[in-house]
């Protein structure tokens, strides 16, 4: 993604708008890849919190997507604060990309 992003802006400044998104879903999968497949105690991440978790970014992909769905709001993930940061900072980039898709026409 990287060559191909460097390769059209090279040609068109504004050929990949949609970087920050590409960035801020990198960003994200890094974390959760990073995560332990089993957390430590002071971990609490139950079966809800992934659950309401997975409910968040996969409305988050379809907002990505261009469908204009309610993203219902991420569970308290104060444990994994860089994790809730990363998800804070995707769902930011997609409602920029939003609006910059409506001023757009």
């Amino acid at each position: 993604q990287r060559d191909a992003t460097g390769d059209a802006l090279r040609t068109d400044l504004d050929a990949d708008l949609g970087w920050p998104v590409t960035h801020a879903v990198e960003h994200l999968a890094l974390l959760v890849m990073a995560l332990p497949r089993y957390p430590p105690a002071d971990v609490p991440v139950d079966a809800e919190t992934v659950g309401r978790l997975d409910a968040t970014l996969r409305a988050l992909a379809e907002v990505a997507e261009g469908r204009p769905v309610p993203v219902p709001p991420p569970p308290p993930l104060d444990a994994l604060p860089r994790t809730a940061q990363a998800v804070a900072a995707l769902r930011d980039v997609l409602a920029e990309l939003g609006r910059a898709r409506v001023a757009a026409g």
